[in-house]
C-alpha cells in the first residue's frame, strides 16, 4: 500500500516524517528550498518512487546548511536508521538504536581543552582512539586515521516512545504542555510533502508561507 499515490505519500514521506521533522528542531529553522531525485528501480509496477533522495537548503543564524535524507530499498549495508550531524570539530549520530549513537571528533578540531573538559565532567565517554592502517608493508598506502569515538554516558531505562506517551497523557489531565502541538507538527513535517513533488518535476522548489504554513 505504501506505493500507491491514493494511499500513502511513498517511502520518503511515510518513513521520512519521522526523521525529516529532526532538521529543524536541530537547525532551528525552517528550510528554504528542496530538490530531490528518485525512481523506481526495482518494484517498476508501483507508483511512488522506490528510491529517493532529497536535499533541504537552510538559512541557521550560524550560517547556510544542507540537510540530506534518502529512502532505499536495500539495507544500506546494515546501516540502519539514525542522524548524522557534521560540523567542523566532530560528528554526532543519534538513533533510537543505542549502538548507533556516538560522537566522533575530526582529527584537525582545534578544540582539544573543550573535548578533555567534556570527558571529566562525564558529558561524553571516550570509546576508541583512532589509528591509521597499514605497517611497514603497506608500501605506497595512505590512510588517515579514523576519528576519536565518544559515547553518551547513561540511558533511557524505557522504551524511546514512552516519554511522548506520557507528555500526551498528561497534557489530557492538564499536568503539561504538549512537548510538540499541532501546528508545531504541521510546521515541522510540511518540508517533507514536497519532497515527491521536486523529485518528479526535477525542479528546485523554494518555500513560501503557503508551502509550509497552511
Amino acid at each position: 500500500w505504501r506505493f500507491y499515490t491514493a494511499l500513502s505519500g511513498g517511502p520518503i514521506s511515510d518513513l521520512g516524517a519521522h526523521q525529516i521533522d529532526i532538521f529543524n528542531w536541530f537547525l532551528g529553522s525552517q528550510p528554504k528550498s528542496v530538490t530531490a531525485s528518485g525512481g523506481r528501480s526495482y518494484f517498476k509496477d508501483r507508483e511512488h518512487f522506490d528510491n529517493v533522495m532529497c536535499i533541504f537548503d537552510y538559512d541557521t543564524p550560524q550560517g547556510n546548511a544542507r540537510a540530506f535524507y534518502q529512502v532505499l530499498t536495500t539495507t544500506s549495508a546494515g546501516g540502519g536508521y539514525y542522524e548524522s550531524f557534521m560540523g567542523t570539530d566532530g560528528t554526532i549520530e543519534i538513533s533510537e538504536r543505542e549502538a548507533y549513537t556516538n560522537i566522533y571528533k575530526e582529527s584537525g578540531a582545534s578544540n582539544n581543552a573543550t573535548w578533555d573538559e567534556l570527558v571529566r565532567r562525564g558529558l561524553l565517554k571516550k570509546e576508541a582512539v583512532g589509528v591509521a592502517a597499514g605497517g611497514s608493508d603497506a608500501i605506497a598506502s595512505y590512510e588517515s586515521a579514523p576519528p576519536d569515538v565518544y559515547a553518551l554516558p547513561g540511558g533511557l531505562n524505557k522504551p524511546p516512545h514512552q516519554p511522548h506517551i506520557e507528555n500526551f497523557f498528561a497534557a489530557i489531565r492538564g499536568e503539561a504542555e504538549l512537548t510538540c502541538d499541532a501546528r508545531h507538527a504541521l510546521e515541522s513535517e510540511a518540508p517533507i510533502y514536497w519532497v515527491n513533488p521536486a523529485a518528479n518535476s526535477r525542479q528546485v522548489i523554494t518555500f513560501t508561507d503557503e508551502h509550509l504554513h497552511t
